[in-house]
């Protein structure tokens, strides 16, 4: 499986993923959301979360790829 090689943006909480889609609004290209994936973590923000806020938003997800054993990658795109 080859992951692609896309911006990078790591993210830490709920509130945080939110403030970065809207910050990031105008982006044309595809980013890749970083997520932590031990549900142990303070910083983990499940796939869920991260598809319940992009339904709220301008932002869709793709595909999910998984990093390494503590992050999870997901593709995501602005929807016109």
């Amino acid at each position: 499986m080859n992951i692609p090689k896309l911006k990078r943006a790591t993210i830490g909480s709920e509130d945080g993923l939110r403030v970065w889609l809207k910050n990031n609004s105008d982006l044309a290209e595809p980013v890749m959301l970083v997520t932590h994936s031990n549900p142990h973590s303070s910083k983990h923000v499940s796939a869920e979360q991260v598809a319940n806020t992009l339904s709220n938003s301008r932002w869709s997800a793709g595909r999910r790829y998984t990093l390494n054993v503590n992050l999870l990658g997901h593709v995501i795109t602005v929807t016109a």
